[in-house]
């Protein structure tokens, strides 16, 4: 009796490279997170120099020039790490136009200058509802697999085009990989030169593990990530060939379309007496400013450095809303999240952390009123999070 053992060597595979992919993912997370830390602390400094120095005085410009590179530098670790597409992720307003002027210096290095890339803002709105770090990782994603398959005719010239659209879908768009939502978004084609997609393979590319790489080229998971985290944000994605190469298309929610997540000012005096913050952080200069941001916009904020202080303040001091960082001792963010829930079920909660495994998060993803902003975050982020899940609790506690 023959058994074919070639399928449990390739899963065998795969397991074992996601096991290492994980283990690598841990380190670098561990590093990534006392980065953000530090990078948190900087961009707290300079902000507040920002407002107390005039905007001609000495030195004012290079402060902004710092400010700037402390972006450049969370940016980077953000595309270096990634969150899970599990783990609820803050999402705010971004400009597109914005996020692909920041990407393009990543793509031309991706590309090198053997590929021209083409970029043309042909959308009237765009404003988009979404998390900037995974728009980045969803491009990037397809932008390395677009010069992979570019790469495959060297003689040939190549260019990749990126471009916005306003589109607007009067009924749902379904295909082999999930369907779009009717309704306005902003559409962003990318396309190579590359020759397409064999038709055997183009409703398949979006499967996870599913790869043409060669073994050790490629794992088969960042088509798959694109494609589950565009789902995520309220959009979709769709891919086909022209006579060039591979379109692959991106349809974001715009906006101004998505009236969940935006509080009118007739509803702001509803959040007023909703002002009292429990924050909790065991780095004391994160907390430092992010208590500083908080009283900017009129909070009252109770400070704890660990889990165990804030469950004593709470029982006692019941809080509004909690802020907390993830990794802490004694008493981590995961535990007095769960703890505080069995006080207060309802209470609004932000996950704040440079780096959290996505196996921890996954825990208590699914409880409600709670978001994860990761560090470092500027003062609108962390207040347009707080107006929105303060309003959901309002809503849910007076149906």
């Amino acid at each position: 009796i023959f058994h074919d053992t070639s399928i449990e060597y390739q899963l065998r595979r795969k397991l074992s490279n996601v096991a290492a992919r994980d283990a690598v993912g841990q380190l670098v997370g561990g590093i990534a997170h006392d980065f953000n830390n530090m990078i948190s602390m900087t961009k707290g400094s300079i902000e507040t120099l920002l407002e107390i120095i005039p905007p001609r005085a000495n030195g004012y410009a290079d402060l902004q020039r710092v400010q700037q590179s402390c972006e450049h530098a969370s940016h980077f670790i953000k595309q270096i790490t990634g969150l899970s597409r599990d783990i609820k992720t803050e999402c705010y307003r971004l400009d597109f136009s914005t996020i692909i002027r920041d990407l393009e210096p990543l793509l031309v290095r991706i590309f090198k200058s053997d590929v021209p890339i083409k970029i043309y803002h042909d959308a009237t709105s765009t404003s988009v509802f979404g998390n900037e770090v995974q728009i980045e990782q969803m491009i990037l994603n397809i932008a390395l697999n677009a010069r992979d398959a570019m790469a495959q005719n060297p003689d040939k010239e190549h260019e990749f085009y990126i471009k916005t659209s306003n589109s607007k879908l009067d009924a749902p768009l379904f295909n082999a990989h999930g369907h779009i939502a009717a309704g306005s978004y902003l559409q962003v084609s990318l396309q190579d030169t590359g020759g397409g997609i064999p038709a055997q393979m183009i409703d398949k590319i979006f499967d996870p593990f599913f790869t043409t790489k060669d073994v050790g080229q490629g794992s088969g998971l960042g088509l798959g990530m694109v494609n589950s985290t565009i789902q995520q944000i309220g959009g979709g994605v769709t891919v086909e060939n022209n006579e060039q190469g591979a379109v692959f298309s991106l349809y974001f929610k715009l906006a101004d379309n998505n009236g969940s997540e935006f509080i009118s000012s007739s509803d702001e005096h509803i959040l007023q007496s909703k002002n009292r913050v429990l924050l909790v952080d065991d780095e004391p200069a994160v907390r430092f400013f992010t208590a500083k941001m908080l009283r900017r916009y009129k909070y009252e904020v109770i400070e704890a450095e660990n889990g165990v202080n804030a469950m004593k303040i709470a029982k006692v001091d019941r809080p509004d809303l909690l802020i907390t960082d993830m990794r802490m001792p004694h008493m981590n963010g995961i535990e007095l999240i769960k703890e505080i829930k069995k006080i207060e079920s309802n209470l609004p909660i932000i996950g704040i952390s440079g780096f959290v495994r996505d196996e921890s998060f996954a825990e208590i993803s699914l409880l409600s009123n709670l978001i994860f902003l990761a560090k470092p975050f500027n003062a609108q982020q962390l207040q347009e999070n707080i107006k929105k899940l303060l309003f959901q609790a309002y809503v849910v506690n007076n149906k």
